[in-house]
């Protein structure tokens, strides 16, 4: 059968002669989406095997499709073709009650002898071949955001117009900016190999569509790919791994994002990132301190400000106490080793030089004062100049040629073999029930990617990896937090709680350039924490790399990147030495801690898609049922030079502002704004606010709806300016009293912030029933200093008159 179709309440499907067409139904209205749409695969000689090439046998089958969640139907194209050509199934699953859909193209081996896939294909399109993806009306109006660029880049995200080329891994979102519609398109479970969605690869030019004035992208498709290739024998299966379509015109680009991250996160069966609730988000220390060039040196040429490798149980320990007696009332409740512990890679014993004693009695020394541990480890590779790789030449692959990566030091591991596996096991679970370790940081697992010659030649290199990291999940357990490095992040879903989304941070504000940062620093990385925002607290928690506060950084910047991984809630490790620090570093640091976990939907950056570097985070705290309810606690930025929309912005002081309808906030409500860094009551406001910052800069300002009557404004205890420390809140309006209950922090100074509406006044300040200090800094602005040495919570009564 050449041509059949099929319909829902959302979609249009015709197939005709290995062609396939879906157009998007809205009300009576038919558009286009995808037009004349191949399937195919490229076998390893670089032969491709398309739908429409006349050498397969087409027929179609409708199946009733229920899901755990969704029902609907399931449209099977079956393309029969006489061997050596691979059968193919493009299974096109579609829901009734939402308008999406799922893509899968799977391949069977029909023959008697093995075959070579490179690529799999399951949606395709050319302005060439008269075929294309439609969306656009305007390609200088459309964004599309990408999620990766092209497997080995996958730490730049783009944002870019309709008519630039584009290649993201995983999954992509394109925004209509006239009509605020979008379309995502997202791989629907861990995929097995990298997935690529191109546009504009070969054209830049598309289509139009004269009945709707929708434009097609010059070429579209969407490609899995295996390096050199996947072995499938006879009677095998190789897929393109699930492809969701989402197209509700009624979700803006946010809720699409979220909504994806929701959906991928219940597909991979992940609750709450794998962590349960009550469990903080782990932090930790990067003892090796991200070296830069700026760094200065000691008389031996060595690094005179972090230890990069040199760490000793003294130093460690020493570290430990400091960082203990200054963050533990705030909560500090990890401390980890970083790399340097090992004499060698592959050997995960401790270095008898630096570790006389062995790592369990620094374990449990940090362990006896009730404080978590973490442990860095590079479990894929091994040294050749390791005892490992003396005993196990054979457990070492080669790098692939084409890999960008390699070293000829330390080789990856073949994680086909069974016996590595079991070592594996042995090393983690040594780390988890010998050292009680709670929490591993897995660093240059990628390399493991680049491998050849594994002994299973069924298996590819990231099937290896895949099955590695199950591995070491199984060995740790649920009780252990797992933190993946560096990706490709979609290979990582759902094998572990955190994942590093950033290049290392180093001590500099940063520079991007076309593919990679120029310099490494705060700046590329606040871009890729905000574009890669939605899969935070849903999939995995969001690993921000680091924060440091040496030289060259200046302290604006230092605060930009406190607030950064504050209001984003992400895991985070401090890459200075301990002993280095300054009091006001500590200070900082006391404000990030504990980090945030959301309930809801967490932070946004609201100008995702217009601003090269997003300037606006709007964090949405949760209503915790103290009193305070549900407030946005907005990151304002001025990353100095920037683009709106593809417009330079220069390096310069300007205004920054935000619309509250783009919060979520109900523009004809009046709200009273709170700057935290500086402590500044910033007024009442309607429908928007402005400020102006200097390049650089930050401001983290509290957003609560004004109520007409005394409030709470904030206090200086936590970023989130109220979550961490208040536990009640209460406006008595017949005694004119504002009572709020905090919990007390031993040799901290309290700042709490009133808001005083005319035409109240204070009479009288109290803190645990005694008088206490306060001050009225505007005329609406009252605030109350208090310091406890052991009050475990602060009663502050204020009484006011009219």
């Amino acid at each position: 059968m050449k041509q059949f179709s099929f319909e829902n309440d959302h979609f249009l499907l015709v197939h005709d002669a290995g062609k396939v067409t879906i157009s998007q139904k809205l009300g009576a209205t038919i558009l286009p989406f995808v037009k004349h749409a191949t399937f195919g695969y490229k076998d390893a000689s670089g032969q491709v095997v398309r739908s429409d090439g006349g050498q397969h046998v087409h027929s179609p089958v409708f199946k009733a499709y229920e899901g755990t969640m969704y029902r609907g139907k399931v449209v099977e194209i079956a393309c029969k073709g006489n061997a050596p050509l691979l059968d193919m199934f493009l299974k096109i699953t579609f829901f009734d009650s939402e308008p999406a859909f799922l893509v899968e193209l799977v391949l069977v081996n029909g023959g008697d002898v093995d075959a070579k896939v490179a690529e799999v294909l399951p949606l395709a399109t050319s302005t060439r071949a008269g075929s294309g993806l439609f969306f656009m009306k305007d390609t200088a109006r459309t964004r599309v955001l990408e999620a990766g660029l092209g497997g080995v880049l996958d730490l730049n995200l783009r944002c870019l117009f309709g008519d630039e080329e584009s290649d993201s891994n995983g999954n992509v979102l394109v925004t209509d900016l006239d009509s605020n519609q979008s379309f995502l398109c997202g791989v629907a479970e861990r995929p097995s190999a990298m997935v690529g969605i191109s546009a504009n690869a070969d054209e830049s030019t598309g289509l139009v569509d004269e009945g709707s004035g929708r434009r097609s992208f010059g070429d579209w498709k969407i490609c899995k790919s295996v390096m050199p290739f996947k072995l499938v024998r006879p009677g095998g299966v190789f897929s393109s791994n699930k492809i969701f379509f989402d197209l509700d015109p009624a979700k803006s680009p946010h809720e699409m994002l979220e909504a994806y991250a929701a959906r991928l996160a219940r597909r991979l069966g992940i609750v709450d990132c794998q962590w349960p609730r009550e469990r903080a988000v782990p932090h930790g220390w990067n003892s090796w301190g991200n070296p830069t060039k700026t760094d200065p040196k000691d008389d031996k040429g060595h690094n005179a400000v972090v230890y990069v490798h040199d760490i000793t149980e003294q130093r460690v320990l020493a570290n430990f106490d400091l960082a203990y007696k200054k963050l533990a009332r705030y909560g500090l409740e990890y401390f980890q080793i970083d790399d340097g512990h090992q004499p060698d890679v592959g050997d995960w014993v401790a270095d008898p030089e630096k570790f006389p004693n062995g790592l369990k009695p620094v374990f449990d020394a940090i362990h006896a004062r009730g404080i978590k541990t973490g442990m860095w480890i590079r479990p894929f590779e091994v040294s050749i100049g390791s005892e490992l790789y003396k005993k196990h030449p054979d457990w070492a692959l080669q790098f692939e040629d084409s890999f960008p990566m390699k070293s000829k030091s330390i080789l990856p591991l073949d994680l086909s073999r069974a016996d590595v596996h079991q070592w594996l096991r042995d090393t983690f679970t040594m780390i988890s029930r010998y050292y009680g370790v709670e929490w591993v940081k897995t660093d240059f697992t990628y390399n493991a990617i680049g491998g050849k010659g594994q002994q299973n030649p069924y298996m590819t290199s990231i099937e290896a990896f895949q099955e590695g990291f199950k591995t070491i999940r199984d060995a740790l357990g649920p009780s252990t937090f797992v933190v993946g490095i560096g990706g490709p992040c979609l290979l990582h879903y759902g094998l572990v709680n955190a994942e590093r989304i950033t290049l290392d941070m180093n001590a500099a504000w940063g520079k991007d350039g076309p593919l990679m940062p120029i310099e490494q620093g705060i700046k590329p990385n606040a871009r890729v924490i905000s574009r890669r925002y939605y899969l935070h607290n849903r999939v995995w928690f969001t690993h921000a790399c680091a924060i440091q506060f040496r030289a060259p950084l200046s302290r604006n910047e230092i605060l930009v990147q406190a607030t950064i991984i504050a209001l984003s809630g992400s895991v985070f490790k401090v890459a200075e030495t301990w002993l280095n620090l300054k009091d006001e570093d500590f200070a900082i640091l006391s404000k990030m801690l504990p980090i945030y976990r959301p309930a809801g939907r967490g932070m946004r950056p609201v100008d995702l898609m217009a601003k090269e570097y997003p300037e606006v985070w709007d964090l949405l705290i949760d209503d915790c049922g103290n009193g305070l309810g549900s407030y946005h606690v907005v990151g304002l930025f001025n990353f100095g030079e920037n683009f709106d929309l593809g417009k330079p912005l220069p390096e310069a002081k300007r205004e920054v502002h935000v619309d509250f309808k783009d919060m979520g906030l109900d523009p004809s409500k009046e709200y009273v704004a709170f700057e935290f860094w500086t402590g500044t009551f910033k007024g009442k406001c309607k429908g928007s606010f402005t400020t102006q910052l200097d390049p650089r800069s930050v401001a983290a300002i509290a957003f609560r709806e004004a109520t007409g009557v005394p409030q709470f404004l904030s206090s200086n205890r936590h970023v989130t300016q109220g979550w961490a420390d208040v536990i009640s809140c209460a406006w008595d309006g017949t005694g004119g009293k504002l009572a709020v209950s905090l919990k007390g922090i031993p040799d901290h100074e309290h700042s709490i912030d009133i808001h005083v509406p005319p035409p109240y006044k204070v009479s009288k300040v109290l803190v645990n029933g005694k008088l206490a200090k306060h001050a009225m800094v505007t005329p609406e602005h009252l605030n109350i200093k208090h310091a406890s040495k052991d009050a475990a919570v602060l009663h502050v009564d204020v009484s006011f008159e009219r």
